[in-house]
Order: structure tokens, then sequence, then C-alpha cells
């Protein structure tokens, strides 16, 4: 049940974007500079959020979060992939097909090079731009032997930073397939931040002050929950026309005897609507008033 669940964050973190944002409309999006937005969101008490701003979830983290390392995507903490670390881009199952996000377009030139171009004006969260350098350095973390993506190096050769925007990769062998599921589900992580990091911090580090691009960062976090708050200049709202509804999005920890209930109707396998098994944790959209 565990690994179930753990399975699940991707697609938790990806839903909860999903269902945070929406068209901007005919709205202007709030400058990144608002003063308003940026000390409300700076003065919050993570112990008394607004009801009307403030998405609860639960249901995936089965303890207290143990890293915030979007190269461990099997135990980190809900949200450190997809709310604060972005992909390249998105896989669209009803269309089956990728969706840029982070990246512009992509496409091969020839049989054994693919080139991909990043949407300009991305930031990270400490302010610095989003380059094709952190592209390039994201996959290279792969030539770590110990990095889940390491196999990855024995059909690519190189990555290359062409310039700002435009990544050049260069293939040994072109596994078509297997390259897309890397654009997609492969977190990029900021080049001046992660550059002098070992193999074993890449690996096991907990990352305990996480810059992504995401729409959102972590604002605190406890044993039984985690508060992520967002970012007034998420670079979506003007590229995507996508604006997140929730000012803050706080994971609660699945509480022991809910597992413990779980854990006991998993093992009898029982499926009777007799059973006092719980239902399934859910989250609930903040209304506005």
């Amino acid at each position: 049940m565990r690994n179930r669940a753990r399975m699940m964050i991707p697609l938790l973190a990806a839903g909860l974007l999903a269902a945070a944002c929406t068209g901007g409309g005919g709205t202007p999006a709030p400058s990144a500079s608002a003063p308003q937005s940026q000390g409300a969101a700076a003065s919050a008490n993570p112990d008394q959020l607004p009801r009307n701003e403030t998405l609860y979830t639960t249901g995936t983290q089965w303890g207290p979060p143990g890293n915030y390392n979007p190269i461990r995507e099997w135990d980190s903490a809900v949200g450190t992939k997809g709310l604060v670390y972005e992909t390249l881009f998105h896989y669209d199952t009803n269309a089956a097909k990728l969706t840029p996000w982070l990246a512009e377009s992509g496409s091969w030139t020839d049989d054994s090079t693919y080139e991909l171009k990043i949407r300009q004006g991305i930031k990270w969260s400490d302010g610095q731009p989003f380059t094709a350098k952190d592209v390039a350095f994201s996959f290279e973390l792969g030539k770590m032997e110990t990095i889940p993506y390491h196999q990855l190096w024995d059909w690519l050769e190189s990555a290359e930073a062409v310039d700002d925007q435009t990544v050049k990769f260069t293939f040994s062998k072109a596994n078509y397939q297997q390259w897309d599921y890397m654009l997609y589900s492969r977190s990029m992580v900021p080049e001046h931040l992660w550059k002098d990091r070992s193999e074993e911090e890449v690996l096991d580090g907990v990352n305990e002050n996480p810059v992504g691009t995401g729409a959102y960062t972590f604002m605190s976090r406890d044993q039984d929950r985690v508060v992520l708050q967002r970012r007034d200049d998420w670079w979506g709202k003007s590229v995507l026309n996508m604006e997140p509804k929730p000012r803050y999005i706080v994971d609660i920890a699945t509480p022991p005897a809910t597992r413990s209930r779980w854990a006991c109707c998993c093992s009898r396998g029982s499926t009777s609507a007799t059973t006092s098994c719980p239902a399934w944790p859910t989250w609930s959209r903040a209304t506005s008033g």
C-alpha cells in the first residue's frame, strides 16, 4: 500500500496544479511585484491560513516528509515534483502526446539529434533565470551511476546548451519512446545551486531549501504536514494563461489510524459495502468568499 501511494505522488502533484489553475480569462494577472500580494504571503502564519485561500489534501504522504529532493521521486514530499520543480513537457493522456511546459518545442532534426527550445522569461524561485544550461545539467546528472536515470547515458552521447534557449541532444541510438518518457518525467534543477553537490548529496540529500520553477514554494514543514505557498511571479500566469487559485496548499500526512484500517482491509481483500473501511481520502477545493 505504501509503495502504491508513493507512486501516485507525481500524478497527484500534476492533478493539484491542474485543479488549482484556471484560465485567466479577461482579468489581467497581478503584477509579480505587487506589494500587497507579496506582503500578504510573507506575513502569513502557517497555522492560521485563510480558509477561502487554502486547499487541503491528504492520502499520499504516509508519514513525516523525508526530503524535498526531486531526484528522489519515490519518497519526496508531496508537491516537490509538479508544484515546486517542473518538467519540460507534460503528457496528455487523452491525446497521447507531449504538451510543452518549460519547453516551448522539441523535435528530431535527424536520426540521432534532438533539438529542444525552452520558453523565455522563466525564473527560478530565487530570481535567477532558467536557461538551456540548467536543462543540459539536469540530464547530465544522470551520468552519476546511482541516479535513477543513469541508463539514459547508455544511448545518449551528449547534452549541449547551444545558447540560452536551445539544447541539442546527440544520441548513439534513438530510442524515441524512452526519450519521450524522459522529457515529461525528469524534473529540472538549477545548475547554480546543484553543480557543487556530490553524488551522495544529489541522490540522498534532503534539499532543505528547494528552489524550483514551479507555481509554489514550500512555506513550512512539520511532522504531519507540508504547506506550500503560491508564487505570484510564476511564469505560467502570463505564458500559459493559468492562474493558481489557492494561495496555500496544505498536504496532511495520513493519520496512523487510517493507515492501519486500510492495511486491515487490504489484508482481508474485502470489497464489501458493509466493511468499515475508510473511503480513499480526497481533497476539497477552497471556495471563494
